[in-house]
């Protein structure tokens, strides 16, 4: 393949394959087939919202050779133009935090900061170098988070940045920090992340190990199958997670949001589940028991109805960041693992309390000093 072009330094998108043109089409007809087989069943119901105008496309290079896109929405004028890196979950891609106008990068957008909504050699988009192999998550938190944070720190001219991640975004901070990856963080928000999880039954401890026996460099085509499934999207099976959600939302996460799941981090997740803990690939190293003592403002955010994380699978990791103002929020029932991206009261309730909870946070990045000790809890 050949190399991505470079302009004044900066990595700008890489040429297309030869037969990317086709996708997009293809993709596109599928998703009007959709739209127009719901409005036969459901006249004058809404099936999705529709996507926001899209943000800027920008890569980054990892040192391993793998390009990732990175997508940017600007500081809006006057604002101060602070750097907020958004990291996805397992199987919901960048879009997921971008879906409609209520989203949480347009919020964040509209409180003064520049946002950017991390992609990793798991997404849709990344080049592979010639020769890759497989992958997993100790590969992404290795290569590809050290080479995106520094590509936002020039972006922004920014010293330091401030990281968002959801479920498997909040696990690659909690292993980045593992790495003493702290003194580029401002602060952190996890939003249903656990970092301790309960035996699974013996059906899922069948399935955990055949997972880990299977090769890394395969995909499971989750995109499709998502987008498939999504007019279901508002039936009785997404309700356990995101209770809170619009039909119209559910649908449009489904449809637009979803990535592949790449076999290396299905493997590592089922290891999490066998082991108990967040740990690197081999099980011998607990990234919790890693992060012990580490001083970073972090602010870990429990559903009270997610079945993926509850306050106890996330407390662990809160506990273990001594003398920071790490706390746990814990948002009560009614909240699921995704309604903290796509509820009802996201916008309304969750947002603002996540950008003031940053904003007070801000100024340290444009500072490389330590962060301040605030005492023991």
């Amino acid at each position: 393949m050949a190399d991505a072009p470079r302009h004044n330094g900066a990595l700008t998108a890489p040429p297309p394959p030869i037969e990317a043109p086709r996708r997009p089409l293809v993709a596109a007809v599928g998703q009007l087939a959709l739209r127009a087989a719901w409005s036969a069943r459901h006249p004058g119901e809404a099936f999705a919202p529709a996507p926001p105008p899209p943000a800027e496309r920008l890569y980054y290079t990892a040192a391993d050779g793998w390009e990732c896109p990175i997508d940017r929405l600007a500081a809006r004028p006057g604002g101060s133009g602070e750097p907020v890196l958004l990291a996805h979950g397992l199987s919901t891609g960048r879009r997921g935090f971008d879906l409609d106008d209520n989203s949480l990068a347009r919020a964040l957008q509209a409180a003064g900061y520049a946002v950017f909504c991390l992609s990793h050699r798991g997404d849709e988009g990344s080049l592979a170098p010639v020769g890759a192999a497989g992958f997993d998550f100790d590969d992404i938190v290795q290569h590809d988070i050290p080479a995106a944070i520094e590509r936002v720190r020039g972006l922004s001219g920014a010293s330091r940045v401030l990281w968002v991640g959801h479920a498997l975004g909040g696990q690659l901070l909690y292993a980045h920090l593992g790495r003493a990856g702290e003194a580029e963080l401002a602060g952190a928000i996890t939003l249903c992340a656990p970092v301790r999880f309960s035996p699974p039954r013996s059906h899922a401890r069948l399935a955990a190990h055949a997972a880990r026996l299977m090769p890394t460099g395969w995909r499971i085509p989750t995109r499709r199958v998502q987008q498939a499934l999504s007019p279901l999207g508002g039936e009785r099976w997404t309700d356990r997670l995101c209770p809170d959600a619009e039909p119209t939302q559910r649908r449009g996460l489904l449809l637009h949001a979803g990535e592949d799941l790449p076999l290396g981090l299905a493997r590592q997740a089922a290891t999490w589940l066998l082991s108990g803990s967040l740990c690197d690939r081999d099980d011998r190293v607990d990234y919790v028991q890693a992060i012990e003592g580490r001083r970073l403002p972090l602010l870990a955010v429990v559903a009270g109805d997610d079945p993926l994380c509850g306050a106890e699978s996330a407390l662990p990791a809160v506990e273990a960041l001594a003398e920071g103002d790490a706390a746990l929020l814990d948002l009560g029932e009614g909240w699921g693992h995704l309604d903290v991206l796509i509820g009802r009261r996201a916008a309304t309730e969750l947002f603002p309390r996540l950008a003031a909870w940053l904003g007070a946070r801000r100024a340290g990045c444009w500072t490389d000093a330590p962060h301040p000790r605030r005492g023991a809890r």
